[in-house]
């Protein structure tokens, strides 16, 4: 898999998560890394905080690091800012506990398996 996928799917963090957006559903992403693997095995580490930023690292060192927020439909909405911008995505998130796995997509589809983790 390509790097570019993986950092796209960074700024994506595409989950296919059904479940509700809320404060109290991401207390658990805050205090956590979120660990996107690709099917070859590339791991992408993402730390979402608080303050409406997100940070992480591609398979290959390089940091990335963008803004979320919500949209009206309560999604949460990821743009890269570095080190390349990229366009928003959003998508539902939420729920996790850590521990908690499911199977999300990149931005052009690619899918990948997404842990949440203890600790930063």
């Amino acid at each position: 898999m390509k790097i570019k996928t993986l950092l796209t799917a960074a700024a994506a963090l595409a989950l296919s998560v059904g479940a509700s957006f809320g404060q109290n559903s991401l207390d658990a992403f805050f205090a956590n890394t979120v660990v996107m693997t690709s099917a070859e095995g590339a791991e992408m580490k993402i730390l979402i905080n608080a303050d409406n930023t997100y940070t992480g690292t591609a398979p290959d060192g390089t940091a990335i690091a963008g803004v979320w927020e919500l949209n009206e439909a309560g999604e949460a909405c990821f743009t890269r800012q570095q080190p390349e911008a990229m366009p928003q995505v959003c998508n539902a998130l939420g729920g996790q506990a850590v521990g908690d796995t499911w199977e999300g997509t990149t931005a052009d589809g690619t899918p990948v398996t997404m842990t949440l983790v203890e600790g930063r």
